[in-house]
């Protein structure tokens, strides 16, 4: 009896992926291009006040609301014309925005771009598990999880110049010519996939959604990191010290990156329950060591917490076979994602009103969650022997 062994990666598969990731990359900077310019338009926009923080968030509001309606979308129209679309919205988008108009538009514009970026978070990671020959895609979903990171993170460092060369025009401008650049260069080689005929209304597709343990199961997980992350992220650093904005982040990716490949030989579930267990001990540590400590023992927590999302996305593809499963999958991962970003930091915000300690009780209450949501998911697939393979 011989094993059927898995083909590897082409060389044009990688283009593939790597195409793929960079369009991840451009949907990151819809968030971060204004992160990093938020001084330059408190020049352009003085009379915005306080409001102008929310022109970084108010892009997650599609994804609060319209997630799962987007994972339908694209199983029906197809991921490769969705990506196309959004790609090519976001970058006219972007163009536009480079026209400095009043606040009010450029909010209006902002709420608009939103929804081109959830477009592309659903339908390029559908289109990744497509490109990868199965070895290779539990690595290649570990990259897309980290695209959020070192998308601000590229922003950042290309950003600056580009700003001081001129100013937000020229940042918005560079990162629109970008989007629809890969709106022209992506669709052709991309692969074509299974598409599915079902139109849903609002009701019918969340139902449906999050009806089902294989669509919803990687989303009702990735919520609890989500909870945690940018809420820790935004707090601890004022306490850890100002090198901890910049460690946090990068070591997070590094577990992230390298869920992908421990999923190559165990189950994304597992290695999804395995971070949030060991976030669990390690994040209370972090208070009971040396001052000196703290900041590595951090990092320990920051780079474990980091498989969480790296296990999520390797799990779509285990759970859901089909490209239309994924795609709604992948929908739920960005609705609930948004969700767990807008509602973490006030959460941790309350905690923190018991000390430092306060977070990291907190952050393994609700690893704790996480660990009993993909344990009751377990269960409920248990009658399925396909759905088990995310999990075994």
């Amino acid at each position: 009896m011989t094993t059927a062994v898995a083909p590897a990666p082409t060389l044009a598969d990688w283009t593939r992926i790597l195409g793929l990731f960079v369009a991840g990359l451009f949907a990151a900077a819809q968030f971060a291009k204004v992160a990093v310019a938020l001084p330059w338009l408190a020049q352009v926009y003085p009379q915005a006040g306080g409001w102008l923080p929310f022109a970084v968030s108010v892009n997650g509001l599609a994804g609060v609301v319209l997630g799962v309606m987007a994972g339908g979308l694209v199983a029906r129209e197809g991921p490769r014309r969705m990506l196309a679309l959004g790609l090519a919205g976001g970058g006219a988008l972007s163009l536009v925005e480079a026209q400095l108009p009043g606040f009010a538009p450029f909010m209006v514009l902002r709420l608009a771009e939103g929804a081109t970026h959830l477009v592309i978070v659903v339908a390029a990671p559908t289109l990744m598990a497509a490109s990868a020959p199965g070895a290779a895609r539990p690595v290649a979903m570990g990259l897309w999880g980290t695209f959020v990171g070192i998308g601000f993170a590229a922003t950042a460092v290309l950003g600056a110049p580009l700003l001081d060369l001129g100013g937000v025009p020229m940042l918005f401008a560079a990162h629109g010519a970008g989007m629809l650049a890969l709106a022209v260069i992506l669709p052709p080689i991309l692969p074509k996939v299974l598409t599915s005929p079902e139109r849903l209304g609002w009701t019918a597709a969340h139902l449906g959604t999050y009806g089902s343990a294989r669509r919803a199961g990687p989303a009702l997980g990735f919520v609890w990191y989500t909870l945690n992350f940018v809420a820790l992220m935004t707090l601890m650093p004022p306490i850890l010290g100002p090198q901890a904005a910049v460690v946090l982040p990068v070591v997070a990716l590094v577990g992230t990156f390298g869920a992908g490949f421990v999923a190559k030989f165990v189950a994304p579930m597992q290695v999804g329950m395995a971070g949030f267990a060991l976030t669990m001990i390690t994040m209370p540590a972090v208070w009971l060591v040396p001052e000196a400590a703290q900041l590595p023992v951090a990092a320990l927590a920051f780079c474990v917490m980091g498989m969480v999302p790296g296990a999520t996305f390797a799990a779509v593809p285990a759970l859901n076979p089909l490209s239309p499963d994924q795609a709604k999958a992948n929908g739920a991962i960005a609705q609930l994602g948004n969700v767990g970003s807008t509602f973490g930091t006030p959460l941790f915000a309350v905690a923190l009103m018991a000390g430092p300690m306060g977070l990291s009780l907190m952050s393994s209450a609700l690893c704790l969650g996480g660990i009993a949501t993909l344990a009751i998911l377990h269960g409920k697939v248990a009658g399925d022997r396909d759905d088990l393979s995310a999990f075994r």
